[in-house]
């Protein structure tokens, strides 16, 4: 399953930003590594779904859970109803670093087999999702936190000549290497090489080369940053690849894109994450829906391939489906008022007797 890159991390931290000044709920282990931090004020509420160490998103599902872990129960007790005050990147690793009021910390690291932990103001561990020990670095409650080496350019704020440098100094490995290692995911890596003209396997054999290589990622960031666009790839119907720009590589695919990367990366990831549920019963019966919703799709393409938009305009509302059939099986009384309330008046028909809801798109 594909974890987030570096540089992609950096871009969501920008809208889990708007986490910043809230207080820390309730907290529930998933299994699996997939966490759910509920955060709140008084004038809002937010999700943050983890699953490490692939992903960290604004989540609108909320899963049943059983009876709390023990680190679910330890944590709730270490930072529960705490304000966060700033949450970050360290540098260009894939680390999350939330820091309470109290410069308590929550680290969540999205890179390896992953892990979440909980620091004391001073950075000593107080738990930790699975503790680790590597030949120079050791996780474990009671010692303290230390990050790993960091890597050795920040590209999110690094100059041309600065980007350049570092190629330069390992111009003996194929050109796609060295941007890769600056946290640039490789689909990214290549489409900038390819723009270039450069063959990703070649070496990079000068200071002009390395020059262009630079400004062409510094380019490519910068419109990461300010511009995102995020995007899933799907092929025969099945999701295949997501990015934060439109890629040429997977121009040919079908494209989906989302106003936000939260948005993107709950839908990309919704079929992994229904397998982590622990209410089998609604396993089945979400899975189901899906099973059916990928059939309607499959009967929609030949219609698609005539002109018609119904198959994307599906496509594009599944996950508002599948939020009402979610919200219909947890208020199986709910009445058609009580749903419009809650969806809108795309919502045209509750039929309690047939166990039918009718949404007009």
């Amino acid at each position: 399953m594909r974890s987030l890159s570096a540089i992609e991390i950096a871009c969501i931290v920008k809208e889990l930003k708007s986490l910043e000044g809230l207080f820390l709920g309730k907290i529930y282990d998933l299994g699996e590594g997939a966490i759910r931090f509920h955060f709140t004020s008084a004038s809002a509420k937010r999700v943050l779904f983890v699953r490490i160490p692939y992903v960290v998103n604004f989540t609108s599902i909320v899963e049943e859970t059983d009876t709390p872990t023990q680190f679910c129960t330890v944590a709730r007790k270490l930072i529960m109803n705490k304000k966060l005050k700033e949450i970050s990147q360290y540098g260009m690793d894939r680390i999350l670093i939330m820091t309470f009021s109290d410069e308590t910390k929550l680290i969540i690291e999205l890179f390896a087999k992953g892990n979440v932990i909980i620091t004391d103001p001073a950075m000593k561990i107080n738990i930790a999702y699975r503790n680790t020990a590597q030949k120079d670095r050791e996780v474990k409650p009671k010692i303290i936190y230390e990050f790993p080496n960091a890597s050795t350019l920040n590209v999110s704020n690094a100059s041309v000549e600065q980007i350049a440098s570092n190629l330069m100094e390992r111009k003996e490995d194929k050109a796609i290497k060295p941007i890769v290692a600056m946290g640039i995911a490789p689909v990214y890596a290549e489409q900038i090489l390819e723009e270039l003209k450069i063959p990703a396997d070649s070496p990079i054999n000068d200071d002009k080369t390395a020059k262009e290589i630079a400004t062409a990622t510094r380019s490519f960031v910068d419109a990461l940053f300010l511009h995102p666009i995020p995007t899933i790839y799907s092929k025969d119907f099945e999701l295949y690849e997501y990015s934060l720009l439109p890629l040429k590589k997977y121009s040919g695919l079908e494209q989906l894109s989302f106003q936000s990367i939260s948005e993107m990366l709950e839908r990309f990831y919704l079929d992994a994450r229904i397998g982590i549920k622990k209410d089998t019963s609604r396993v089945d019966a979400i899975a189901a829906n899906i099973e059916k919703q990928k059939k309607i799709l499959d009967e929609l393409e030949t219609r698609e391939k005539e002109g018609t938009e119904s198959g994307q305009k599906i496509f594009e509302n599944m996950r508002l489906v599948n939020n009402v059939i979610e919200y219909m099986q947890k208020n199986k009384r709910a009445t058609l008022q009580e749903v419009q309330e809650v969806f809108g008046d795309i919502v045209k028909e509750v039929d309690l007797a047939k166990k039918k809801v009718r949404i007009e798109l």
